[in-house]
Parts: C-alpha cells; sequence; structure tokens
C-alpha cells in the first residue's frame, strides 16, 4: 500500500511539473525579453524553427498582396513564393536573432518604445497568482508536446500568438504568429530593401 501511495504521489507531482513547465518557459523567455538577454533569449527560442514560420508568414502576406511576388518574377505561384522566400532571406537573418525577436516584441506595444511584457512574474502573491491565471487562460494545449500563448498588450491592440514546443526535455519557442499590421509592416521593409538594392 505504501508502495502504491509513493508511486501515485510521485506520478502526480512528476505530471504537475510537465503541466507547469511551458508556462515557467514562457516567463523565462519573458525575463529576458525585458532585460535584453541574448544568452537567455536564445535558451528559450529554437530560432531555426522560429525561422521557417516567419519565413511563412513573409510569404503569405506578400502572396496576397502580390506587390513584392509580382516584381520577382514569375507568373506561377509556386515559383513567385519560392522567389519571395528567398528574398526575404536577408531580413529573416536579422530577425531571427536575440536582438530581432525583442525588436519583433517592441513592435506589438501601444507606441513600440520598449518590448511588451509577455508575462507577469510567477511568485508567491496575489499578483502572482493572478499571472498563472492569466496565463493558464491565454494558453491552448495541441496535445502533449506543443503549447500556443497569445499576447496581447492591451485589449484594444491586436493580439499574437506564440507557440512552444518540447523537445530535448525543455521547452522552447519555434513560433511567432505576428499581428497582420506586423506582417505587412516586415514586407514594405522587404520591399524597401530590394529597391534601395536594385538602385544601387
Amino acid at each position: 500500500m505504501r508502495w502504491f501511495v509513493g508511486s501515485a504521489v510521485t506520478l502526480l507531482l512528476v505530471w504537475t511539473l510537465y503541466v507547469a513547465s511551458p508556462y515557467w518557459a514562457l516567463v523565462d523567455l519573458a525575463n529576458a525579453v525585458e532585460t535584453r538577454d541574448a544568452s537567455g533569449i536564445a535558451d528559450r527560442v529554437n530560432f531555426r524553427a522560429l525561422r521557417v514560420e516567419l519565413a511563412k508568414q513573409i510569404v503569405a502576406v506578400g502572396m496576397s498582396s502580390r506587390p513584392l511576388a509580382n516584381a520577382l518574377g514569375s507568373p506561377d505561384a509556386n515559383i513567385a513564393a519560392g522567389t519571395l522566400a528567398i528574398a526575404a532571406d536577408p531580413l529573416l537573418a536579422r530577425l531571427v536573432t536575440p536582438e530581432g525577436l525583442v525588436a519583433l516584441f517592441q513592435d506589438l506595444g501601444p507606441n513600440r518604445s520598449k518590448p511588451v511584457r509577455l508575462a507577469g512574474r510567477l511568485q508567491p502573491s496575489a499578483e502572482g497568482v493572478r499571472t498563472a491565471m492569466d496565463l493558464v487562460r491565454t494558453s491552448r494545449w495541441r496535445g502533449f508536446r506543443n503549447v500556443y500563448f497569445t499576447v496581447s498588450p492591451s485589449p484594444d491592440l491586436p493580439s499574437a500568438r506564440l507557440q512552444f514546443r518540447l523537445s530535448r526535455l525543455k521547452w522552447r519557442l519555434v513560433g511567432f504568429d505576428l499581428t497582420p499590421e506586423a506582417r505587412q509592416r516586415l514586407l514594405d521593409e522587404l520591399i524597401r530593401l530590394h529597391g534601395d538594392a536594385a538602385r544601387r
């Protein structure tokens, strides 16, 4: 009987730690972004996966409006999308870094003067309990390895979505669904970059 109770308690503890772990990962990333801690950000981000997801978003918005896709060149949608993804590579190389990620979170803010706070600090206080409840309320689990968090700096501003994935016993950011405005700004910057390059 003691063995059974001990095993049950151990399993419950392991399960609780597992369920809580992605929320701690988000708070860790939030603290690293706020303090601009490059090593802390790198520890919580899978930059390779994030780069792929951001490329998909840039290609999607570019193909929907077609200004850059047409300029780069092909009536075939697949070829144009591939060309657009290649054209976006220099922009992505700058964005998918700790500094670039801080800038993306800064872009979500109302005045874009500082990065938005992704999550409050978890601490043994009423504020810590509210933070934990907010994290649970804005999270969506997809299976056992993916958790999505909605980030909105204020109720009247569009929200973004962060995807964390468990890999090698660590939760890392693998996806960042930007707001429509942020996607359009990236596309405008990409058009500007290629316009400047063409004039040289």
